[in-house]
């Protein structure tokens, strides 16, 4: 297996999720929420490795999208809305693998593309939960919008 594969993955989930057109931020890094009321943030568990054979590995990851709003009281749906626009970024469509970096190795090209799985019987859905408003003295709401992923991978 290739050592820089997790730091490549992450970081193409990373980039593929901050094209949702709010105010994204990435798990672990430093974040100015209080300026922030509408955000989004990005979460990834994984990637879990299963080698198929001698050459070829399996690699599944967890994204977790927060989503934060602010509560708009002329407009109920808007967390609905950016929970919507989250999802569209989840579903249709792969998210290539780039070997994004500045380390020997990381010369940008495309090492294979993630697929959203979907199964029922799996219990692999996009799942969209809300938790609704944070306290009661705090005018905000979240939810989170999570599929899973996989990725053939060969050394």
């Amino acid at each position: 297996m290739n050592s820089n594969w997790p730091r490549w993955i992450f970081a193409s989930v990373t980039q593929h999720f901050s094209l949702t057109g709010y105010k994204t931020f990435v798990e672990g890094e430093p974040r100015e929420t209080w300026e922030e009321k509408d955000f989004i943030e990005v979460r990834m568990d994984g990637p879990y490795f299963v080698q198929l054979d001698v050459s070829s590995w399996e690699a599944m990851i967890e994204v977790n999208v927060l989503v934060q709003s602010a509560m708009d009281f002329t407009n109920l749906h808007k967390i609905h809305t950016m929970c919507g626009v989250v999802a569209t970024a989840f579903a249709g469509n792969s998210i290539q693998v780039f070997k994004y970096g500045v380390n020997v190795g990381d010369d940008q090209t495309l090492l294979g593309c993630l697929q959203l799985l979907q199964d029922k019987r799996d219990r692999q859905l996009l799942v969209i939960s809300h938790f609704g408003q944070l306290a009661p003295d705090k005018l905000l709401q979240q939810a989170s919008v999570e599929g899973h992923f996989k990725i053939t991978l060969d050394t």
